[in-house]
């Protein structure tokens, strides 16, 4: 058990898993030394209940600890082998795959190449063929539900970060295009990354709309691949809400700020309807499409704490990283 602390400690856990391995070890050595004032014998049986007593702690901080932690929910990089198939795994811990639909709610073969490393084997969602970027628009989208119950989607989180890739076909769009869409449960908390008029970023929580927009980020070169980053964090009463953006040959930076009043994002509060996640439309039920190819779509999130609302450099390093794929 002692050694097994030890390795979860070298590897990066959480602080608590540390002081724990070390008392683990402490432990043991005391456990078998004699006390000085009490010859021939061991510790006295209430040094023993005192041990017990901050091993227990030591566990409970252990699990806080890993509780605080951010992690990563859901990966999406498009990179099957066959394009022809209509799903897309997910990377996450969960599993959660997605099936791809074309604008009619066919299932539809929409993964294509290059994606944003322009490697082979890298490809893409590809939502190039709708017919326009936002509310005038037609297109295809990807989806998959949420199963909530006894997950972080149904205790909430405090904190998260959105991330991703995306080549705009269109300059700018009409109105609003949904990048990355979360239709929650009937009590739920839903969740929407805009690309708005003058190729902002906006996020919004319910029909929230005082989270800021970003300064313009694409629109400027077209078939660039643009970085995006959304990060939220109740914790903060102010400026909770920060937008990033990077681009293949530039590096992440900060573009605006905003404030949303929510304690707690939760998606899968109360009802019977699954929360369900799409990216590049609203889904069969609201279009709202956004035109152009998406890649490497990642969401973090943390049940406690501030650690799923990434900064800039970590946002850099997985910038980076999807370009080293």
């Amino acid at each position: 058990m002692c050694s097994s602390m030890s390795r979860l400690c070298r590897r990066g856990r959480p602080l608590g898993w540390c002081l724990a391995g070390f008392f683990c070890y402490f432990w043991r050595a005391v456990s078998a030394i004699p006390c000085p004032s009490f010859p021939g014998k061991l510790f006295p049986r209430r040094y023993h209940m005192k041990s017990r007593r901050i091993l227990s702690i030591l566990a409970a901080f252990a699990s806080w600890s890993a509780v605080q932690a951010q992690e990563e929910l859901l990966h999406y990089s498009f990179n099957d082998p066959n394009l022809q198939t209509t799903t897309a795994a997910d990377a996450g811990p969960d599993g959660h795959g997605l099936t791809m639909y074309s604008a009619d709610g066919e299932p539809a073969a929409l993964q294509t190449g290059p994606g944003v490393s322009g490697k082979e084997g890298d490809h893409a969602f590809n939502n190039s063929g709708a017919t326009g970027m936002g509310r005038n628009g037609q297109g295809g989208w990807a989806e998959t539900a949420i199963q909530g119950e006894g997950t972080i989607w149904q205790r909430g989180l405090t904190s998260f970060t959105v991330t991703g890739w995306f080549q705009p076909t269109e300059s700018q769009p009409s109105d609003t295009a949904r990048i990355v869409y979360i239709q929650p449960s009937l009590e739920g908390n839903a969740l929407t990354v805009w690309a708005v008029g003058g190729g902002r970023l906006e996020l919004r929580i319910d029909k929230q709309k005082d989270g800021g927009q970003s300064e313009p980020v694409f629109g400027r070169k077209p078939g660039e691949w643009n970085f995006f980053a959304v990060t939220f964090d109740a914790t903060k009463g102010s400026d909770n809400v920060r937008y990033y953006a990077g681009t293949e040959s530039s590096s992440v930076r900060e573009v605006g700020e905003g404030t949303l009043a929510i304690e707690r994002w939760t998606p899968a509060r109360g009802g019977s309807r699954t929360p369900i996640f799409v990216i590049g439309s609203g889904g069969r039920e609201i279009q709202r499409p956004f035109q152009g190819h998406m890649d490497e779509i990642r969401f973090f999130g943390a049940e406690a704490g501030s650690d799923g609302a990434f900064d800039q450099e970590k946002l850099e390093e997985i910038r980076s990283e999807a370009l080293a794929r």
